[in-house]
């Protein structure tokens, strides 16, 4: 778990980002904040943030890799706060929630008194409702009085509880279960199970578990769940992309936030190659180069422009 506490807002701007790209605008001249956060996966975490009044805004990008287009559903435990995105706003208080996403801009304006709230962040193609559904759902009342929503509030919360651990193998069910009962928040507050996406979903999800295995391919994924390699290619053109294009770039994706954080896991480029799905780092280097415009040797001081 990760954990920091600062009553520096340049710091703590700095540090937010591991949630969400924002700019934070104290309300007052005193700031104190904490963060812990849980990584359940490479591409699922749970925060617990507490911050004195903070005014938080956001600048979205539609141009996000897969890793980084996430939505982000926040659980006030304490405080209030107006939650402002698509030209709607919603109060939301004690046991209350609202969705994000951020390929659009979004604000945060805080009441008075300490600031407490669960944020989930998932990549925004681990669901399977239209744009259009997860727009309307952004910063609109979310009915707390569905099984959905008080299960995952109080999974979050237990998260966090002392002495809670879990295995690798736990983390990935419990990044699964923490996407299902989002998605089920979600269908209860669209008024629409998916459809035929109930076969992207499960695709998806499949393509997740086994991103660091090299036989992942359009007609493995079509044969373990007992489906055709045309029906495959049939839900992802719904989807807007390609299964095996889909695949390749949600492996470098996961390799560039991999990269990011070489310093804190000392892993070679070879070894972030092989967690995915590359068994050959010349190939690996090759295809992360024609993505990135840089070889994975390079991808860290890119990114810090150095």
């Amino acid at each position: 778990m990760f954990e920091f506490a600062t009553e520096d807002i340049g710091a703590w701007e700095h540090v937010a980002r591991r949630v969400a790209a924002v700019r934070c605008d104290p309300l007052g001249n005193i700031f104190s904040g904490g963060l812990k956060t849980r990584t359940l996966t490479d591409d699922v975490s749970v925060s617990f943030i507490r911050t004195s009044p903070l005014r938080i805004s956001h600048i979205g990008n539609r141009n996000q890799s897969p890793m980084s287009d996430r939505l982000l559903l926040s659980m006030q435990a304490a405080g209030s706060a107006t939650v402002i995105q698509h030209g709607r706003s919603i109060r939301i208080s004690s046991d209350m929630a609202a969705l994000n996403e951020t390929r659009s801009n979004f604000a945060v304006e805080p009441s008075s008194g300490e600031q407490r709230l669960l944020v989930l962040s998932v990549p925004r193609d681990r669901v399977t409702f239209s744009d259009r559904e997860i727009a309307d759902v952004c910063a609109s009342p979310l009915d707390r009085r569905t099984p959905s929503f008080n299960a995952l509030s109080g999974f979050l919360s237990g998260l966090f509880r002392d002495g809670v651990a879990a295995s690798p193998t736990e983390q990935i069910g419990l990044a699964e279960a923490a996407v299902l009962l989002l998605s089920a928040i979600l269908s209860s507050t669209t008024g629409s199970a998916p459809s035929d996406t109930s076969l992207l979903h499960v695709l998806l999800q499949y393509v997740h578990r086994h991103l660091g295995d090299p036989a992942l391919s359009v007609a493995t994924m079509a044969e373990a769940n007992f489906v055709s390699v045309r029906q495959v290619h049939r839900v992802f053109a719904g989807y807007g992309v390609p299964p095996a294009v889909y695949i390749r770039r949600l492996r470098l994706s996961r390799a560039s936030n991999m990269l990011l954080r070489r310093q804190y896991t000392n892993m070679t480029i070879a070894g972030i190659a092989d967690a995915c799905g590359y068994s050959d780092p010349v190939v690996f280097s090759r295809a992360f180069a024609r993505e990135y415009g840089v070889p994975p040797s390079q991808w860290n001081c890119e990114r810090k422009s150095c």
